[in-house]
């Protein structure tokens, strides 16, 4: 979601590390995560692909209805 964090790189937290004159080399922890929105909008639609297509499959499967109008 933080489209602006691929705009960071290491060099420049160096930079902002040495600038702060803070004692001690740069330790960083970095977690990898998926964007939310894009993760969970994936989901959703794949998730309704699966159902389209499992409702086609049980409406293929059923047998065609012939006139029902003829009292038979």
């Amino acid at each position: 979601d933080n489209i602006h964090a691929r705009e960071v790189s290491l060099h420049d937290l160096g930079i902002l590390h040495a600038g702060c004159d803070l004692s001690g080399p740069l330790s960083l922890r970095l977690d990898t995560i998926s964007p939310r929105f894009g993760t969970r909008y994936r989901a959703i639609r794949d998730e309704i692909v699966r159902v389209v297509s499992e409702d086609d499959e049980r409406h293929d499967e059923l047998e065609p209805v012939t006139n029902l109008s003829d009292g038979n």
